[in-house]
């Protein structure tokens, strides 16, 4: 495992892609979800600004090329065969294929509506077009000698707007939007914001705004539906410094247990972008809440709502741990996820 990492970083995107997955599996409107959806997404732009170092143009696109886009087509290449199986066995004369086909080729979370009809939905690893998208063009300003922040932030002021009237392929849209995020996350680095001392009223302010956005907002960047567009940028940037203090407190504990969860998180932060892509394979390949019903079913046990959906979690959790255990020892997985030799 690479050694030198800001672990508190690792962590914290270790407890954003859990919540990623924990987020899929509860409803809409539980304060479980909304609290959830204030900040999960945010997070990682936040954490992918702060790194940001402006490199030139080209050798920066492939790099990610390499990071982002080739675990998408890695995605999407898995479910495009399975579904090809499955219509082939069922005789559904590629239907699976074509909707899933369309799914990888448009790059939306969920369903767009476009000229009348609606464009099927690739689920979460839109993340990785976005991010794509919003550190292009973020490169790009940043190497610009004539850089002007102001029109880096209309544009995506500007893209939130646009997406109420249109939609765009490929979540060009939503990695536009997520500037703002990037930017705050790069202007936190630049300023050393961590490192300096939070007064006892703006932390009570930060967790205000947080609280009454999780309350009566939403922070959906999939769809760019914000309710109140500035707090919900500064709900988000509150939580996610709140979950930060949250990691920093637990690397300073040195009780086994406590060392034992921030080490796990470490390693699914470490790797959240392989746990991000086997989570979107499983949710489209393994129907676990059917086979948990069935298996109960068959010893005469009917299972609560809740009970079930909390076992499809700790299945979706387990089969994370599994990719995170497994992937970085097979080395075309490691090819395709950029996972270094000193991991």
């Amino acid at each position: 495992m690479k050694q030198g990492r800001i672990a508190a970083f690792d962590m914290l995107k270790g407890v954003g892609i859990i919540l990623v997955i924990v987020g899929h599996n509860v409803p809409l409107s539980s304060l479980l979800y909304k609290f959830i959806f204030s900040f999960h997404m945010p997070l990682f732009f936040l954490v992918s600004g702060y790194f940001f170092r402006p490199q030139p143009v080209v050798p920066f696109l492939k790099k990610d090329f390499k990071q982002l886009i080739v675990p998408y087509l890695f995605v999407c290449a898995i479910i495009m065969i399975s579904a090809l199986v499955e219509d082939t066995v069922r005789h559904t004369w590629f239907q699976r294929t074509i909707y899933r086909g369309v799914a990888c080729f448009w790059g939306s979370g969920s369903e767009k509506p476009v000229l009348g009809g609606a464009y099927p939905a690739i689920g979460a690893v839109w993340f990785l077009l976005a991010l794509f998208w919003c550190r292009a063009f973020f490169n790009y300003f940043y190497s610009n000698k004539e850089k002007n922040n102001a029109i880096m932030l209309a544009v995506a002021i500007g893209a939130i707007l646009v997406a109420k009237y249109i939609a765009l392929p490929f979540s060009i849209l939503q990695g536009l939007s997520a500037i703002v995020f990037y930017y705050i996350g790069y202007l936190v680095r630049k300023y050393q914001l961590l490192e300096k001392k939070v007064s006892v009223y703006l932390s009570i302010l930060m967790a205000g705004v947080w609280i009454f956005c999780i309350l009566f907002s939403h922070c959906w960047m999939e769809s760019l539906r914000y309710r109140y567009f500035p707090l919900d940028v500064l709900s988000a940037v509150s939580g996610t410094w709140f979950i930060y203090r949250f990691c920093r407190l637990g690397e300073a504990i040195a009780q086994p247990l406590v060392q034992r969860c921030t080490k796990i998180l470490v390693i699914f932060g470490q790797l959240s972008l392989v746990v991000l892509c086997f989570h979107v394979i499983e949710m489209f390949l393994i129907p676990w809440r059917p086979w948990i019903n069935d298996l109960f079913s068959m010893m005469n046990i009917t299972l609560h709502p809740y009970l079930s959906k909390t076992l499809v979690i700790l299945c979706r959790l387990a089969w994370a741990g599994a990719a995170v255990v497994l992937v970085p020892k097979v080395a075309i997985f490691r090819r395709i996820f950029s996972i270094k030799a000193d991991y």
